[in-house]
């Protein structure tokens, strides 16, 4: 079992964002400018016949992300795989998600489960707008023996590396929609308020800072830095000129969360 916690921010008031999580134009949006997916949408929602109090939302999602060898072996090449991920919410306490998913295949050997929070940030004093910090916790268990283990780092992975970029996905969004970015234009934005970071090899990037600060042509330098990058970072953030000096740390702000908040321990 691994334990994860996830936290971002976005430029919306919680209110919107809570209603943009399931529009259907929003989740189109998703996977045509993510690489992490190619299909996401609402198969079912359901209101309990005995509780009208209580949703539940089924999402079928189809990722793009290469399975590890390990687990091609078990479903065999060309596999037709989706996650099945199911959010429960009251009407009478909005902003709280409780979510359980698994893929279609090995459904009795794993499953990721936990609560999805939106949390109301008032308008900032430089730019006088309020945001939604969501925070994410939840545990990734894979009940296979010997590769379990690299298949739950490797959901929690793939977890991290799409809500580093899903501040952007909400923003882009937004300004299509109100006629400031060209809807065609698949250009994701840098989001410097997803607190969702990735700290390079430290090695590579003082490699990439020296031959800089030697004053040698720049693009040995870059090419340095992006090796030093994980293969899921977008290359885009390569782009970014480097200093000479030792680079600054950046610090990793997914912590290990505590448990005594888990409810089932």
């Amino acid at each position: 079992m691994v334990l994860f916690e996830i936290e971002y921010r976005v430029r919306l008031p919680r209110e919107e964002m809570w209603s943009l999580r399931e529009d259907p134009e929003f989740l189109r949006w998703q996977y045509e400018h993510s690489s992490d997916m190619s299909n996401l949408e609402i198969v079912e929602k359901n209101v309990d016949a005995a509780d009208p109090d209580r949703i539940t939302v089924t999402w079928r999602i189809t990722p793009s992300v290469p399975l590890p060898q390990f687990v091609l072996a078990y479903v065999g090449e060309g596999a037709g795989i989706y996650i099945e991920d199911v959010h429960e919410y009251r009407l009478s306490k909005p902003y709280y998600i409780n979510f359980r998913s698994h893929p279609n295949m090995f459904q009795e050997y794993t499953e990721t489960r936990g609560e999805c929070e939106f949390v109301d940030e008032p308008a900032d004093s430089a730019d006088a707008q309020a945001g939604t910090r969501v925070c994410i916790r939840g545990e990734v268990i894979v009940n296979v023996p010997l590769v379990g283990p690299y298949v739950e780092n490797f959901v929690v992975n793939n977890l991290r590396n799409f809500y580093t970029g899903f501040p952007d996905l909400v923003h882009s969004y937004v300004a299509a929609k109100n006629g400031r970015l060209n809807p065609d234009d698949s250009q994701m934005w840098l989001n410097p308020e997803s607190s969702v970071h990735v700290q390079p090899n430290t090695a590579e990037a003082n490699e990439a800072s020296a031959i800089h600060g030697a004053g040698a042509d720049v693009a040995p330098a870059l090419a340095a830095l992006q090796r030093s990058l994980p293969p899921s970072v977008d290359a885009s953030l390569a782009s970014v000129p480097v200093a000479s000096g030792a680079p600054e740390a950046i610090p990793e702000s997914i912590q290990a969360p505590s448990r005594s908040w888990w409810p089932w321990q």
